[in-house]
């Protein structure tokens, strides 16, 4: 019985080998994988709520560039354009690490948008995004922001998943974090 119990064990593992812990749900040769996630000032991003004068404020959104990278789950394999992952979504969650986490009150709201590009197989992929659009900062809590300069900061956690395809249909999955300050920072 032991020896039964082993084996189906065994056996069981082997039939997971095409799973990945990102995304489990898929039976994909390929396994997507986010290298860096960077903004216009590296691995963070300080967001400028009002640029100009109070009352002229101008707001324009912040991008940021997801590199990603698609890896063979089985090394010594041949991959093929089957496995090119084409990237199509992508969901932009902001956090605070006090816990004050309101959408609309304490941060911005989080938000779904397009994304368009694939990485294939075995290569790699910059793709731009927008991480806040600049309607966010014509909302609250950003917009109380404009006129107290260095007085008053939100920081925040900001948590990016991003949502891809491979040619043969298995979905595929990856998130990363970036921190991002919202403030009426000097203009230059």
């Amino acid at each position: 019985a032991f020896a039964l119990l082993l084996g189906g064990l065994l056996l069981g593992a082997g039939g997971c080998a095409n799973t990945n812990n990102r995304d489990e749900d898929t039976r994909g040769a390929s396994l997507l994988l986010l290298d860096s996630l960077l903004g216009a000032d590296g691995p963070f991003i300080y967001s400028d709520v009002c640029v100009g004068n109070i009352g002229s404020c101008g707001t324009f959104s912040d991008t940021a560039t997801a590199n990603l990278r698609n890896v063979l789950l089985n090394p010594e394999g041949e991959g093929s354009f089957y496995q090119d992952i084409q990237m199509y979504r992508l969901r932009v969650t902001f956090t605070r690490s006090d816990g004050r986490n309101t959408q609309g009150v304490d941060v911005p709201w989080a938000f779904d948008s397009v994304m368009s590009g694939t990485v294939g197989v075995g290569g790699t992929a910059g793709i731009p995004f927008v991480i806040v659009r600049h309607v966010a900062k014509e909302e609250s809590p950003l917009v109380e922001l404009a006129g107290l300069g260095d007085e008053s900061i939100i920081y925040t956690n900001t948590r990016c998943d991003f949502y891809g395809r491979d040619i043969a249909g298995n979905e595929h999955q990856v998130f990363g974090w970036i921190d991002i300050e919202f403030g009426d920072f000097a203009d230059d």
